[in-house]
């Protein structure tokens, strides 16, 4: 018998691709992944895998011009590029410069918020559905400080951005931290404890458990690669693939 056509297409199959696949299933969408490689080997494998974050601004808040050249010109600075190709990202930089002020940044972290927090009962139906319920820990995230004033700077400053949207923190001394973080040295004497932040202990088992929940619901994975989005009048038909064409109504790209 020939395979009815999906209704959906999602190119990748990282966490990113087999959530979005798994929530067109659940209305009911027939779904194929487009995806070479094995569930969640790229993106997905290597990152701190974070489930529920509770960190939410973005991380070039406050960034300045000068600030960004010293970066740049740093090798051990988080921001590295290859000078060759400084001037083709000129524009993405320009951009991040044009949202790094307060305004910017308050809006950018109220979206980020709305995405996650609730991250926990979204996941909550796959994770008891997948059976993966060992592969999450809900431990929270200790964000550690050398002084009680540059701990109190942070709490009266950008943090407080952060619990006027809901997200609970709680100061910690020294007596917290030896509880919390026993292996810690004394250089730290006190910081920031957010209990809702969760993690995966194992990203790609994580995607891969997922993944199979989703073909166990009659999902199908295509092991070709996307080579580009067929669009008439407007609207997505396909994708053109190492292995020919492939119909659908929809297409999401993950």
């Amino acid at each position: 018998m020939p395979v009815a056509q999906p209704d959906g297409l999602v190119v990748g199959s990282g966490i990113a691709g087999v959530c979005a696949a798994l929530f067109i299933q659940s209305a009911g969408g027939r779904v194929t992944i487009i995806d070479p490689g094995e569930p969640g080997t790229g993106a997905s494998f290597g990152n701190a895998g974070i489930v529920v974050n509770t960190k939410l601004m973005p991380v070039f808040a406050g960034l300045t011009p000068g600030r960004l050249l010293a970066m740049l010109r740093d090798p051990s600075s988080p921001l590295n590029v290859r000078w060759s190709r400084l001037l083709g990202l000129s524009p993405w930089f320009l951009r991040m410069l044009a949202n790094s002020n307060e305004g910017r940044v308050r809006a950018i972290t109220r979206a980020l918020a709305n995405l996650c927090q609730n991250g926990e009962q979204t996941y909550a139906a796959l994770w008891q559905a997948a059976g993966m319920g060992d592969l999450v820990r809900a431990r929270g995230s200790l964000a550690l400080s050398l002084s009680e004033e540059d701990r109190d700077r942070d709490w009266d400053g950008p943090l407080a951005l952060l619990r006027s949207m809901g997200v609970p923190m709680e100061r910690s001394g020294p007596a917290d931290l030896k509880r919390l973080a026993p292996a810690l040295g004394p250089r730290y004497t006190c910081g920031v404890f957010s209990p809702d932040f969760q993690h995966t202990l194992d990203p790609q088992a994580f995607v891969a458990r997922l993944h199979e929940l989703f073909l166990s619901r009659g999902g199908t994975h295509r092991r070709v690669s996307a080579l580009g989005v067929r669009v008439e009048g407007g609207r997505a038909t396909g994708l053109d693939t190492t292995d020919g064409f492939v119909p659908a109504g929809s297409v999401v790209l993950a």
